[in-house]
């Protein structure tokens, strides 16, 4: 579940809050993304978007994988990726300043995500690492196209685990 309050009369913050869950990105979250990337987009008083994770342990861990197992055929993961992938474009297309706050670790779909936004903020005790390999997968809403054309390709391959 998402959770927002605007913090002054032109800034909204928004926090993921399944801090039992790592932040993980479920349904219900996306969903509630699409939902309040609507408002933003069309709410002329937000001047700046923050987002982060609920409390400092995670920002994002990624998918929620216990739901995303129940994913059965192709399809619905070609939609799911489909959808992420057009609420990260949402973002980059925000007509507000829109900043990650990354106040925990970052993992898989966190990264993906923070690369979406214009400015990225992280604590010291921050982590950050892809590791859909170790389940077999790739990232698939994007990320690491973004993180290419933030860090370069060099440097993407590094976090990436093959250089």
């Amino acid at each position: 579940m998402i959770q927002s309050e605007r913090i002054a009369p032109h800034i909204l913050w928004t926090k993921i809050n399944r801090p039992d869950a790592r932040n993980a990105i479920n349904f219900q979250v996306i969903d509630q993304l699409e939902d309040l990337l609507t408002t933003l987009e069309t709410d002329e008083s937000i001047r700046v978007f923050i987002f982060s994770g609920e409390g400092n342990v995670s920002f994002i861990a990624g998918g929620d994988l216990k739901e995303f197992h129940s994913i059965t055929k192709k399809s619905e993961a070609i939609n799911v990726s489909k959808r992420m992938q057009s609420l990260f474009k949402r973002i980059e297309e925000l007509p507000c300043w829109n900043i990650a706050f990354i106040n925990g670790d970052a993992y898989g779909g966190g990264i993906e995500l923070m690369m979406a936004f214009d400015f990225i903020l992280s604590s010291t005790h921050t982590k950050f690492g892809f590791t859909q390999g170790r389940f077999y997968l790739t990232p698939g809403w994007g990320g690491l196209t973004r993180l290419i054309e933030r860090v370069g390709r060099s440097k993407a391959l590094q976090w990436q685990g093959k250089a």
